[in-house]
């Protein structure tokens, strides 16, 4: 609660970590999800959702502490990290980064939204 940065830091790198053991099944989702049937898409969407109320509700918790700035749509928000983190993963696995340009990419997408979000 009262280290926003050091707390953004480790969500993304535990996201990337995530999604990176997941890979094929991230780009496997990500390509043919048009295609799925509507119950798959129900529930992977079911699920996306309720791991979005989750980063909400921390985000929410951070601006009462003071920490988040007010007026800011929590919502858009919990939507841009994860994309970015896995925009990040896929590049990375597909063209082969080494693990110094990774830890500085999340770096940089830590305190881009950080600088974006705080109070």
């Amino acid at each position: 609660r009262e280290d926003l940065l050091g707390s953004l830091e480790r969500y993304i790198r535990e996201v990337y970590a995530h999604l990176r053991g997941k890979e094929a099944l991230v780009r496997a989702f990500t390509s043919e999800a048009p295609i799925l049937s509507e119950a798959t898409r129900r529930t992977l969407q079911e699920f996306m959702l309720k791991r979005k109320g989750l980063l909400v509700a921390r985000l929410q918790e951070a601006q009462k502490a003071g920490l988040v700035r007010t007026g800011l749509d929590l919502s858009a928000a919990a939507d841009l990290l994860p994309d970015a983190v896995r925009s990040a993963m896929l590049r990375h696995t597909a063209f082969g980064d080494d693990p110094e340009s990774v830890a500085g990419h999340l770096k940089g997408i830590t305190e881009i939204f950080y600088l974006g979000i705080k109070a």
